[in-house]
């Protein structure tokens, strides 16, 4: 063997050897060697050194990997310095390495043993001493996996999907679909979120590797490249100048649920000319209509409807129809009752219960520290029951979700840091336990969605403001947030559907701005953003449904400006619109249930009383009506009967006490499915299906679907008609006597059952009966009372499914063809109806269940009537209108003093006709002896009638009205059916949706009087996010052909601890409350959802 030359080093002396051609510096490797640190020369056949010098210890660069599984087992590099000598170990986590091989000085190769979960000590040991990397390695234990959300996506790949399960490795995991990796956008412990990779049709592993190992979810994902078919059966109808409604047959798919199948709906004035890259509107998953908003009024559209399935895949359907839009709705101005203070520069604010606070502001300079109340379903204003500890105008007032309303700032002589806050449920004030932190005035307030208030701006007294506030009501404090980039005041603030608010334009001193910023409540600082195009104060800003602020008029340095642009949230950018009719400032503006923008008076140097509406579809302005006198500073809201309220203001001169609603949207008629069999004096009930039940006429009876417009035959029993039905509290439909022919009256009943669809018979009445009254009692019998030749009375028991006399009536001979109605005060009211042939009486009595006896009311009605309607209103007064022997007088009858007042005279005359309630308190009546198609709609906030534009399809009488969950009404007679539309012109996807009460999804739910009840769903904010629901509960009636009664109850009730998605409400007491069936409508802006079956005991 060859020898190497050497020097060794020793702690006492050393020895250099010469040996020819060799030195140190040029020599070979050096290495250590015994327990000292040595430099030596070794063998070129092994690793002995023969001899050495002194070396430093070993230094570890990194391990590599640096992560790995609780079991070990996997290869492991160790790099750095003077890994020289024996015996060398390595340990992780204080366990020796297996498989120890030193490649070099400066690495080690070996297997990671096990070890718990957690960073982990690096130590490597050599001859001269041992080195510590601290958590040089991490142990993690292997993945799992739970889900992935969404389970399916295109065969293209690009569909954002999120994993969930445990112990991800942020950085360090990988995904795949059928062996593709996923592209990852971010990890947590427990969730990956990730774009799809491209993929073949069909289900496909989803596999997610960590360090600490890998987890299969077999067949976990479904690529689908196939789109659903769509169902075809496509129709529309018009549903208001500036809606249409389509419908169609449910699509089929070979993977999505049919609740979670999308409509894309193309529209377009030329037959075959969408635009299939963009379409108007897209449905809600699982609808099989849509009401497509937005449209040109008396215009034709040719409309295409595509089914979309869960991961985007569209159908190629051509199909289309057209409908032509109505001519345009007139918008009519009604003066309402005054209020009684005049004030201007006030605020106004709908509270939970509907109805509306008028709070403060000046009159005639002066400034207010009382508050009114208006109630629309009276027309009427009362004193709010206390008073604002401060008086001040130009404030703010803001609905807090608790149902409470935030009042800030303002001015009294000098501007005000102060803030209170008004009680709806005490009608009392309370100060805020904070105050802002500036005094303000002309600033605004805005209620973010997390229910925070953000103030910003305004004018102190000595110039604008920079300063914006946040109010937070869990602790009734505010605290400072981000400042504006610029001072204002006279600025608007607009809440976007993302959470953001926008501030736009405004005055800093005398100058003009047109700038705009946006608050991000995530970060809490403004952000510029584009300007506008014209600088503008006390202009409008108003958001749209077409995803963009419409921001109109204002004052540009002093001189009243008629431009208005849009701002896009999408872009960040303005570009102007159609310009306003009329140039004006210090105006309002509010979206209407259609999706248009109404503006309505402000000032030009002398105050505007023109009113415009701003229709986003066609990009343009058009004059609607004027108010009786111009006016300023004036306020105006969406109430949720659908009408504009406008108060006070300032006509130039004084302040103005008047108020003044735009009224709602004409209705219209459309046809739909027809029944099989011809009817007439039949009765027709909703069902807790959601079914309408139409009995008489002929043995057979139907159902009528609403969803598809669908009549199908359903039980048998004996013919009759002249009958009476009536929901009972455990769902079935109690159909007792009537007449199978003229001088065959019936004493027999029958019970429906909607669950096996069979009538089956009940015990019979103690005498027959036809043109008799049947009305649900709070114990949950039913009263049978009158009829042809009867004063006599019978109570139905659904427990014993028996009948017992109870006392009789008061009126003698008898009384045929009366109404009766059940009191908020648990008495039944009887009125009117014939004591001979065509012999009318204005008699009225009262029935009390508990003393099982009838008592005549304090006075008659005004008129003998038969044949007529009769209608509990929202605030516990009866309608009685028109009829037989009154033409087309009509009266109100007030329980609280037993007494009946006239109210308005109906249009046309009527009798043998229908009405219904609606959702918005109206009423609704249509039809006249031997046939009419004259509709007419009553709104108790004025006491008057309005005859409908747009007549029925069909000329009605002896017909039925029902109210459907979908809000619209179903009238059935003869052998046609048609659909009355409130004609609130909104699109589908801007309603409030319920999907479940108190957790149940599954309908109806049952519910208890007195309780509090949730409700979730979505879009219950509106559309911005800025409205406030409120509560309709419309009970599931039982009308007949002959009485045209709606046989149960209604109740207007206020929403609390509301979010977006969720609100409660508190039940009524069982107190007089009959148990039984309703519709729970939640209406925000205007529009109500539609209704869910619940019912309540």
């Amino acid at each position: 063997m060859k020898k190497q030359n050497f020097i060794l080093f020793s702690p006492i002396t050393f020895i250099l050897f010469f040996l020819p051609f060799f030195c140190v510096a040029c020599g070979p490797p050096l290495v250590a060697i015994g327990a000292g640190v040595f430099l030596g020369t070794k063998s070129s056949k092994n690793n002995n050194v023969t001899t050495g010098s002194a070396l430093p210890p070993p230094v570890i660069s990194a391990v590599s990997p640096e992560d790995g599984p609780l079991s070990g087992g996997i290869s492991l590099t160790i790099t750095g310095q003077n890994f020289i000598g024996t015996p060398i170990s390595v340990t992780i986590g204080g366990q020796a390495i297996s498989n120890l091989k030193v490649v070099s000085t400066k690495e080690i190769t070996g297997t990671l043993p096990a070890g718990p979960a957690g960073p982990a000590d690096l130590t490597v040991t050599t001859p001269q001493g041992a080195v510590t990397l601290a958590a040089a390695f991490t142990y993690h234990p292997a993945p799992t996996l739970n889900s992935i959300t969404p389970d399916r996506g295109k065969i293209q790949g690009g569909t954002v999907v999120t994993i969930n399960g445990s112990n991800f490795v942020d950085g360090k995991t990988t995904v795949t679909l059928g062996g593709n990796p996923v592209t990852i956008q971010s990890t947590t412990a427990n969730q990956i979120t990730g774009t799809t990779p491209s993929g073949t049709e069909g289900a496909v592993d989803l596999v997610v590797t960590t360090p600490g190992g890998s987890a299969t979810l077999p067949l976990a994902f479904n690529y689908d490249g196939s789109a659903p078919v769509f169902g075809g059966a496509l129709s529309a109808v018009p549903t208001s100048d500036t809606s249409i409604e389509v419908r169609w047959n449910q699509a089929t798919d070979n993977l999505s649920d049919p609740s979670k199948i999308r409509y894309n709906i193309y529209t377009s004035t030329t037959s075959g000319n969408q635009n299939f890259a963009a379409p108007a509107f897209t449905s809600d998953g699982g609808a099989l209509s849509f009401n497509i908003a937005l449209l040109a009024p008396s215009t034709q559209y040719f409309i295409v409807v595509r089914a979309v399935d869960e991961v985007g895949n569209e159908d190629t359907n051509v199909v289309e129809v057209s409908a032509l839009t109505l001519p345009a709705d007139p918008k009519k101005f009604i003066s309402l009752t005054s209020m009684g203070t005049p004030r201007d520069s006030h605020s106004l604010t709908l509270l939970p219960n509907g109805k509306v606070l008028a709070l403060g502001g000046k009159n005639n300079g002066v400034p207010l520290n009382s508050g009114e109340i208006y109630d629309p379903q009276t027309g009427k204003w009362t004193a709010s029951g206390d008073m604002l500890s401060t008086a001040r105008h130009s404030h703010t007032a803001t609905l807090l979700l608790s149902g409470d309303v935030l009042i800030t700032g303002g001015k009294n002589g000098t501007s005000l840091n102060s803030a209170e806050i008004y009680h709806p449920m005490t009608d009392t004030f309370s100060t805020t336990t904070g105050s802002m932190a500036n005094a303000r005035h002309f600033h605004t307030a805005t209620r973010l969605k997390d229910g925070r208030v953000l103030i910003v701006g305004g004018n102190s007294g000595g110039g604008a403001l920079k300063s914006a506030e946040i109010y937070d009501p869990q602790t009734d404090q505010f605290s400072l947030t981000g400042s504006l980039n610029i001072g204002r005041f006279h600025h608007k603030a607009t809440l976007l559907p993302d959470g953001r608010v926008l501030i736009t334009g405004g005055l800093n001193g005398s100058t003009t701005l047109n700038s705009a910023e946006i608050y991000d409540p995530q970060t809490g600082q403004f952000t510029l953003t584009g300007n506008m195009n014209t600088g503008r104060f006390q202009h409008t800003a108003t958001y749209i449904p077409t995803g963009k602020v419409l921001i109109a008029g204002g004052n540009n340095n002093g001189t009243a400006i008629n431009s208005a642009e849009l701002y896009d949230i999408q872009t960040n950018t303005f570009s102007n619109t159609g310009n306003l009719g009329s140039a004006r400032f210090a105006h309002e503006a509010v979206l209407l249930t259609n999706g248009k923008v109404l503006i309505v008076a402000g000032d030009k140097g002398t105050p505007v009383n023109t009113a415009e509406v701003y229709n986003p579809g066609t990009a343009t302005f058009s004059v609607v009506g004027s108010l009786s006198l111009g006016r300023k500073n004036h306020r105006i809201l969406m109430l949720p009967e659908a009408k504009v309220l406008i108060t006070g203001g300032s006509d130039g001169v004084n302040s103005l006490s008047s108020a003044i609603f735009m009224d709602s949207p004409q209705g219209s008629w459309s046809l739909t499915g027809s029944p099989s069999i011809s009817r007439s004096f039949h009765t027709a009930t909703l069902l807790p299906n959601e079914k309408v039940l139409i009995v008489g006429n002929n043995p057979t009876a139907e159902l009528y679907n609403f969803r598809t417009g669908v009549f199908s035959t359903t039980g048998s029993m004996d013919k009759r008609s002249h009958h009476t039905a009536t929901l009972l509290s455990n769902g079935k439909v109690l159909i007792a006597g009537g007449m199978r022919s003229i001088g065959s009256p019936l004493s027999s009943a029958f019970l429906y059952d909607m669950n096996t669809g069979s009538f089956l018979p009940t015990g019979g009445m103690t005498v027959f009966r036809l043109d008799h009254t049947a009305t649900l009692l709070p114990n949950g019998t039913v009263l049978i009372a009158g009829g042809e030749r009867r004063r006599s009375a019978e109570i139905y028991v659904p427990a014993t499914g028996s009948f017992t006399r109870t006392g009789d009536m008061v009126i003698t001979p008898y009384r045929n063809l009366p109404n009766a109605v059940l009191l908020q005060n648990g008495k039944v009211l009887v009125a009117g109806g014939r004591t001979a042939r065509l012999t009318t009486t204005n008699t009225a009595e009262l029935y009390d269940y508990q003393g099982a006896s009838f008592i005549n009311t304090a006075a008659p009605m005004n008129r003998s009537r038969s044949d007529y309607t009769i209608n509990m209103l929202f605030n516990g007064t009866v309608l009685l209108a028109a009829g037989f022997g009154a033409g087309r007088r009509c009266e109100i009858y007030d329980p609280a003093q037993d007494m009946f007042f006239d109210t308005g005279l109906t249009q046309s005359v009527h009798f043998n006709h229908a009405s219904a309630l609606l959702p918005s308190g109206e009423v609704l009546i249509s039809g006249y002896y031997g046939g009419s198609k004259t509709a007419e709609i009553y709104d108790p906030a004025i006491g008057k009638w309005k005859t409908m534009i747009h007549s029925m399809q069909v000329a009605r009488a002896n017909h039925t009205l029902t109210l459907l969950p979908n809000g619209k009404v179903l009238a059935v007679s003869g052998l046609t059916a048609e659909l009355y539309d409130p004609g609130l012109g909104e699109a589908s996807t801007w309603r409030p949706v319920i999907t479940a009460v108190n957790t149940s999804s599954t309908f109806p739910v049952t519910l208890n009087y007195g309780s509090n009840v949730s409700i979730s769903g979505f879009r219950f904010l509106g559309i911005s996010g800025k409205s406030y629901p409120q509560i309709r509960l419309m009970g599931c009636s039982s009308t007949s052909a002959i009485m045209n009664s709606s046989l149960h109850r209604h109740f207007r009730l206020s929403a609390f601890n509301v979010t977006e998605t969720s609100l409660e409400f508190t039940l009524p007491p069982s107190t007089n409350n009959p148990p039984g069936y309703y519709l729970l409508f939640v209406v925000v802006n205007g529009i109500p959802s539609w209704g869910k079956v619940v019912k309540v005991q």
